[in-house]
């Protein structure tokens, strides 16, 4: 193709890197809508004919292949790709499975225990993070103090099966605490955020 736009006089330079930069830029564009899958289904038939030619006999079989072992590496790489640390960012798998959800901008978030295994402050963090989403979020905790504090309707199951539902101040009463956590507890405002706290103590 150079050689054939050379013999006509014209330079083919400009108009390969303007095509490079659109295909670039469309590459990017599918990917961030398509995901990872989307990115090896782009690139890895390509790769695959460089490497064993345009026999599709053997093209098909070794894109498979290839692609197989192109996701796996992404998700391991992903997976185990170190979190860089910042006052306000989350850690670990939290953060990895908060950002892959987010990256798909939900309407609904589902969590089933965030702040499992996480310190005092990484569990306000993740919690702030999904009130500040503006999207449903449904969670699964089991700090009372912190769906006191988070939720704006808490569902508490007991036995597996749904025993009271409504807002934090209404549901938290004493006989619920008693009949159902085996705990006691008193339903106070914070004076510095002014949200619903819970203190528990012992029957």
């Amino acid at each position: 193709m150079r050689g054939g736009a050379a013999a006509l006089g014209l330079d083919a330079s400009r108009p390969r890197l303007v095509l490079l930069v659109f295909v670039t830029l469309l590459t990017g564009t599918a990917v961030a809508v398509a995901g990872s899958i989307g990115f090896i289904g782009l690139v890895v038939p390509n790769l695959t004919r460089l490497l064993v030619g345009a026999d599709h006999r053997r093209a098909v079989a070794a894109a498979a292949l290839l692609g197989a072992l192109v996701l796996v590496w992404a998700d391991t790489a992903a997976a185990t790709w170190p979190t860089v640390h910042c006052p306000h960012c989350l850690v670990g798998n939290a953060s990895r499975y908060c950002s892959r959800a987010l990256a798909q901008q939900p309407r609904l978030l589902v969590l089933d225990e965030p702040t499992n295994h996480l310190d005092p402050r990484h569990q306000i963090a993740m919690l702030e993070l999904a009130a500040a989403l503006g999207i449903t979020v449904l969670a699964a905790l089991h700090s009372l103090d912190l769906a006191a504090q988070y939720a704006n309707t808490v569902l508490v199951l007991n036995r597996g099966l749904v025993c009271c539902a409504g807002r934090p101040r209404d549901v938290f009463g004493p006989e619920l605490l008693r009949d159902v956590f085996g705990v006691a507890g008193t339903l106070l405002d914070d004076p510095a955020t002014g949200a619903v706290r819970l203190l528990l103590r012992p029957l």
